[in-house]
């Protein structure tokens, strides 16, 4: 993007959304990792274990979650650190230990956060402010109104 490290766990997660896990952890591999300041290579360790979880390897991705540098992770970096290796204990079929290592930690998997979503194609074709629709006149195929069709 600009040329620094920074970016790289950001480039990993982007490979692994593009459905390319691979990809995602031949970033992680890169010698420059280890320049990263720790907060970084924790982002980089949550994204190499989801991916690790993308290939179906649950416990990869736990192994990711043991390392020294995740174990130093502080504040809400610890808290999606707790999340993810729940996430792994999951999916390798230890759902008991990934409920009590929630109920441990406190963590819900949830944000407390409101979440507002806007769906702008809906928004697009909705009809302008103070414009009169009669919706029983819409059919329930297209839209049009019944005399019309």
């Amino acid at each position: 993007m600009n040329g620094s490290n920074e970016h790289l766990p950001l480039m990993a997660d982007c490979e692994r959304g593009l459905g390319r896990p691979e990809r995602a952890l031949a970033i992680a591999q890169d010698e420059v990792v280890r320049e990263l300041p720790p907060e970084l290579q924790v982002e980089l360790a949550l994204v190499v274990s989801g991916a690790r979880l993308d290939l179906g390897d649950p416990e990869a991705a736990l192994a990711v979650l043991d390392g020294p540098v995740v174990a130093r992770a502080t504040a809400e970096l610890r808290a999606r650190v707790v999340i993810a290796r729940a996430a792994a204990l999951e999916a390798a079929g230890r759902a008991e230990e990934a409920s009590s290592l929630l109920a441990a930690e406190g963590a819900t998997g949830r944000d407390e956060e409101d979440v507002v979503v806007y769906d702008l194609e809906s928004e697009a074709s909705a009809p302008r402010a103070g414009a009169v629709v009669d919706r029983r006149s819409r059919t329930a195929e297209g839209g049009q109104a019944e005399d019309e069709a």
